[in-house]
């Protein structure tokens, strides 16, 4: 989603420029949607010494903006240096002789032949919970418990307790000592507070995930 931004002083020839790159993308069969003040249907030069006012346009701009950011748009942004939303802008080259003439093939690659960026587990969305996730995580990881230590009465140690559940492969737990009630009730509560973060899709595999989570933390 490259976002362009465009500054500098009043009539420096941010419009002529922005029209330009509009032009040139254009030809490339690339959408540009431009975003200026000029849009705001209040606009006054005098909103620029009112913080109330000015408070209003950024969020204006900031919000046409967000709704032109995708991976098929690209938005391009002119105003006056100081009224940049600094959170959005990575790096801003001030005007010198040799930007003179506008390099319009390089910011075409710069902006749509560079490498896709890929989704890490801090940009990804989370899955939706299935309904009555919370409770049936409760429920079954509360019963799997009880039955760990109904069968440690008689269960050596080095053998496994038969826990039901929905993934006969899954259902055995390895009795590699004896815990206690307080033991288990603490890794419940691990495995519930992971889950949490982490919704489990079906709730056929909640007593197999945590069996093999109180196997892994014996």
């Amino acid at each position: 989603m490259p976002l362009l931004l465009v500054t500098g002083y009043p009539s420096c020839g941010k419009t002529t420029i922005v029209q330009r790159i509009y032009d040139y993308f254009g030809k490339k069969g690339k959408e540009v949607v431009i975003v200026c003040d000029d849009d705001y249907p209040t606009l006054s030069r005098d909103d620029y010494g009112n913080a109330t006012k000015e408070k209003e346009l950024r969020s204006y701009v900031r919000s046409s903006l967000q709704k032109s950011l995708n991976k098929d748009t690209i938005p391009c942004y002119r105003n006056h240096a100081d009224g940049v939303p600094d959170d959005m802008s990575v790096d801003l080259e001030h005007p010198a002789p040799k930007f003179a003439d506008l390099p319009l093939v390089d910011i075409f690659k710069w902006l749509c032949e560079g490498t896709a960026l890929v989704e890490n587990k801090s940009t990804q969305v989370v899955p939706l919970a299935p309904i009555n996730f919370l409770q049936e995580l409760d429920r079954v990881t509360q019963e799997v418990v009880s039955a760990v230590i109904e069968g440690q009465r008689s269960t050596p140690v080095g053998h496994f307790i038969v826990i039901t559940c929905h993934q006969p492969s899954e259902n055995k737990v390895v009795v590699k000592k004896y815990r206690t009630l307080a033991e288990l009730t603490r890794v419940r509560r691990q495995f519930i507070n992971m889950s949490k973060s982490n919704p489990i899709d079906s709730k056929s595999k909640i007593a197999s995930l945590f069996i093999n989570y109180l196997n892994s933390n014996a």
